[in-house]
């Protein structure tokens, strides 16, 4: 990883919870917010230099509560996801783009990952993870050379990123790197790398993070 840039983060907290309390983000998990464990496991990756939330217009943080924010980014366009990592590019460039309800990310991934954006060549917009069929575009390295084509994409009325990204992949600017990869290169068993991906939609997965969080001996468990 020498020479290689360091780069922004940006956790994104903009979305609504519909299976969930109205923001998921804000349920405590081992005495804390569930957006702080993601937070903070971003801030330990070597190749990340500072963290931003990305959030809606109207949205009330308490960032004071909050440690490892360094600034709050607000996503006007509104369309999901998409919108949110082009607002996200656009304010802070080439950047890693992280789902806020992720609170098993594995820092070493996360570097790996970087690594292998910047290795891969200016060509590539994105390094992605793929497992199985599917992408993690939530937990993933974007470059700034992305925005313009997401930025036309939503122009034309492309509403999946990961439609988006597996279309790119096919036409070779876009890195796919499988979990099996990444778990050889940031010397990690797979588990912990399929863990990293996991993320928070109902009250079950909930209880199940919740538990390997507290596996780890954190206080308030």
């Amino acid at each position: 990883m020498p020479g290689l840039p360091k780069i922004p983060a940006a956790v994104l907290a903009g979305g609504r919870s519909s299976r969930l309390a109205p923001n998921k983000l804000v349920l405590r998990v081992c005495g804390e917010p569930l957006v702080q464990h993601a937070l903070r496991r971003v801030r330990r990756a070597l190749m990340v230099s500072s963290a931003y939330l990305v959030v809606a217009p109207g949205t009330v943080w308490d960032t004071m509560s909050l440690s490892g924010v360094d600034g709050v980014i607000v996503d006007e366009f509104m369309v999901g996801p998409p919108g949110a990592v082009l607002t996200a590019l656009r304010e802070l460039g080439d950047c890693l783009v992280i789902a806020g309800d992720m609170p098993l990310i594995e820092p070493r991934v996360l570097d790996a990952l970087v690594s292998a954006c910047y290795e891969a060549g200016d060509e590539y917009v994105a390094c992605v993870p793929k497992v199985g069929k599917f992408l993690e575009p939530l937990h993933a390295v974007y470059r700034s050379s992305f925005a313009p084509i997401l930025n036309a994409a939503l122009a034309c009325g492309t509403g999946s990123i990961q439609r988006l990204l597996k279309l790119l992949a096919c036409s070779g600017t876009v890195a796919m790197v499988g979990p099996e990869t990444l778990a050889a290169e940031a010397g990690l068993s797979l588990e912990r790398v399929l863990n990293s991906f996991s993320n928070v939609n109902t009250w079950r997965d909930l209880e199940l993070v919740s538990r390997k969080l507290c596996r780890e001996g954190l206080p308030g468990c």
